[in-house]
C-alpha cells in the first residue's frame, strides 16, 4: 500500500468507504498528485502506474474497488482497458472503473461507457461529488454480487441467441438487449414509442441517460452485423437490414429478436 506526504493530506478525511485505488496516468507526477487528493478524501491508495498495461496488471494483482486512469495511454487506452478486464469477472466483478478527462471527448467516453466503464469525468474535478458517485457504482456492484437475481427464460434465451449471433459480450448494449426483449414480452407495443417510453424504461433500471441506451444497443447492432455470424444473420433478419447502411435499426432489430425468442420458447415448452 502507497502512503503520502503531500501537503493536501496533512489532515486526512475519511469520507463515506475506504476504497482501495489503482491510479494510472501517463505521467507519474501526475499520477501521484491525483492519488495524493483522494488519499487525502481517505482512499487506500493500492498503486499507481503509467501505461494501460499497468492498468491491467495492477488491477489483477490489487484487485482494487475504484480504477482511475487517463482516456489515452501508452499501449492501450482506456476503453481496451476496461473490455480485457470485463472478460475477467473474478477480478473485476465489484471494481468500479472511471477516466479523468483533461479535455471534452465524447467518441472516446461511447467507447469506453460502452466496453464495460463506468464513470467518464472532466477535469477540474469536484472530489466530493465523485466520491459519491464512487460509493453509488461500488454499493450497487456489491448488491448484485450478494444477491444475484434470478435470470428469467426471456433473458436467458435471449442471451443463448446473442451468442449465436456473436454479439460482443463486453458491450454494455448486450445487456441493453436483454432488457429490451424483456420489455417486449411485457408490453408488446412499447416499441411504438421507442424515444418517449423504450429507452426510458430501460434507462431507469440502470440510473442512466436514454441517449446512452440508444447509443449503446445502436452500436452493439452495428458491431455484430459488421463482425458477428453472418450466416446466422443472413438467415434470421436479412429482410429487416436497411440495404444502404447493411444494419437495421433499433426497433427492426428488437422486434425481429423478440419474435426469435418467443419461437424458441415456444418450441421449448
Amino acid at each position: 500500500m502507497i502512503y503520502y506526504s503531500h501537503p493536501i493530506i496533512q489532515q486526512r478525511t475519511y469520507y463515506l468507504v475506504a476504497f482501495k485505488v489503482v491510479v494510472i496516468q501517463s505521467a507519474k507526477a501526475e499520477a501521484e498528485e491525483t492519488a495524493s487528493h483522494f488519499y487525502a478524501y481517505g482512499c487506500d491508495i493500492l498503486a499507481v502506474g503509467t501505461t494501460g498495461r499497468d492498468a491491467v496488471d495492477l488491477a489483477r494483482k490489487h484487485q482494487p474497488d475504484i480504477l482511475i486512469m487517463e482516456p489515452f495511454l501508452p499501449y492501450l487506452n482506456c476503453d481496451e482497458i476496461v473490455a480485457l478486464l470485463n472478460l475477467e469477472k473474478d477480478h473485476t466483478a465489484k471494481m468500479v472503473k472511471m477516466v479523468i478527462s483533461d479535455e471534452k471527448n465524447d467518441r472516446m467516453a461511447d467507447r469506453f461507457l460502452n466496453n464495460g466503464g463506468d464513470l467518464f469525468l472532466m477535469r477540474p474535478l469536484d472530489y466530493s461529488y465523485c466520491l459519491k458517485r464512487m460509493e453509488q457504482y461500488h454499493s450497487m456492484r456489491l448488491r448484485r454480487l450478494k444477491y444475484p437475481a434470478e435470470e428469467s427464460p426471456v433473458r436467458s434465451c435471449t442471451r443463448k441467441l446473442q451468442m449465436k449471433m456473436r454479439m460482443p459480450t463486453t458491450l454494455n448494449g448486450f445487456l441493453y438487449v436483454q432488457d429490451a426483449v424483456e420489455l417486449c414480452f411485457e408490453n408488446p407495443r412499447i416499441t411504438k414509442r421507442m424515444v418517449a417510453d423504450f429507452y426510458p424504461a430501460i434507462a431507469a433500471r440502470y440510473r442512466i441517460n436514454p441517449q446512452c441506451v440508444e447509443r449503446s444497443m445502436r452500436d452493439a447492432v452495428e458491431k455484430t452485423f459488421e463482425h458477428g455470424s453472418l450466416s446466422y444473420l443472413q438467415e434470421h433478419f436479412s429482410h429487416v437490414v436497411k440495404e444502404s447502411t447493411g444494419k437495421p435499426y433499433n426497433r427492426e432489430f428488437i422486434i425481429q429478436l423478440t419474435a426469435l425468442v418467443r419461437e424458441d420458447l415456444s418450441a421449448t415448452f
